[in-house]
Order: C-alpha cells, then sequence, then structure tokens
C-alpha cells in the first residue's frame, strides 16, 4: 500500500469514530482503471494521488446536507468523478485565464470556490494543491501536495482540531488547524 493509501484509510477510521453520519454521504470508491479510463478518455492528467481519492471514496451524496456536514475538512468536500469532469470543463472553458488545463478539480466549498491538484508532467505521483476563491477570483497554493494535505487533515481528526456538533456539522479549531497545515506543509505562506 502506499502512503496516500494509508493515510486515507487512516483518516476514514477517524471520520468513523468522530463523524460516522459523514462516512453515510461519502460514496464508495472506483476501481482504479474506472477512474484512470475516464481520465485519459478527456485527454486530462492526473497524479496517482487522483486515482487513490477515487479508489477509496467517489466523492460525496451532494444535495441532501448542509455544506457544514459534508465538508471532510476546513470549506471543503470531495465531489465524485462524474462531477469533477464536468467542473473541470466548465472551469477550463469559462475561466481559462484563472483555472489552469494542467489543475484537476476533486472537492469543492459549496459557495463556488474549488481544490484541485496540479498536474505536473514530471511528477505523476502527488501534486501541490490549488484553491480557487470565486470572490476574488484568485487561485492559491493550499498544501504543497495531496500527501500533505491529507496528512494535515489526518493529523487535524486525530489532535481533535476537526470534530462536529451534534448534527454532524465541522467543527474546526481553525488556529490548531492552521498550526497543523503550517507543519505539514513547510514554506508555504499560505499557513502562517
Amino acid at each position: 500500500m502506499s502512503h496516500i493509501h494509508d493515510t486515507l484509510f487512516a483518516i476514514h477510521q477517524q471520520v468513523e469514530l468522530i463523524r460516522p453520519r459523514l462516512l453515510k454521504i461519502l460514496q464508495p470508491g472506483l476501481s482504479r482503471s474506472v477512474v484512470i479510463n475516464s481520465l485519459t478518455s478527456r485527454s486530462i492528467t492526473c497524479p496517482e494521488a487522483v486515482v487513490d481519492i477515487y479508489e477509496w471514496k467517489n466523492g460525496t451524496i451532494e444535495g441532501q446536507q448542509s455544506f457544514g456536514e459534508m465538508w471532510l475538512f476546513p470549506n471543503w468536500f470531495f465531489v465524485s468523478l462524474e462531477h469533477s469532469l464536468e467542473i473541470y470543463d466548465g472551469l477550463v472553458a469559462d475561466l481559462p485565464d484563472v483555472w489552469m488545463s494542467n489543475w484537476y478539480p476533486f472537492g469543492r466549498s459549496g459557495c463556488g470556490d474549488y481544490i484541485g491538484v496540479e498536474s505536473d508532467s514530471m511528477n505523476n505521483v502527488d501534486g501541490q494543491v490549488v484553491a480557487w476563491d470565486s470572490g476574488d477570483f484568485e487561485a492559491r497554493i493550499e498544501y504543497v501536495s495531496i500527501a500533505s494535505m491529507l496528512t494535515t487533515i489526518l493529523m487535524a481528526y486525530q489532535t481533535g482540531a476537526i470534530d462536529c456538533d451534534q448534527g454532524g456539522k465541522i467543527r474546526v479549531d481553525y488556529d490548531r488547524y492552521q498550526s497543523i497545515a503550517a507543519r505539514c506543509n513547510p514554506g508555504l505562506g499560505r499557513w502562517n
């Protein structure tokens, strides 16, 4: 198993303990071949880490819960592969000067913001995680890699920086989350 698979498994265990309602709205994962075929049939290149995420879970069932119930980590929930392909097509077509064609969206906030991974032909294992803010029409590097993003999420659950209220909505101690993110993403000014 890869580091990404191990981290996703550990996140799953934490969510099962802390936010079991969230697991009920995360869709079962897809086969590796389905994910790869869906991406390559549209000439989309993504790091292996994206394939690993969709093998774990095929995004969140949308429309039945509040965003706070769907968010796996602060402000973001994973979208299904099918939905991410639609989002990709829309962003690349409608915002070519803002959303780069080598960024692949795998999550959204629910408020018009998207999070994705930068595909780099030199690194087909992992990539920088970018966030696009629709209010500012700006993109920024959010995490140095998917691995560091997942490690941040895992540590936040393990330390209590992420938990939930009685209704299943995410609660975040943002100061603690920021501290964890800064440790897991050294040199990235976003978290300092």
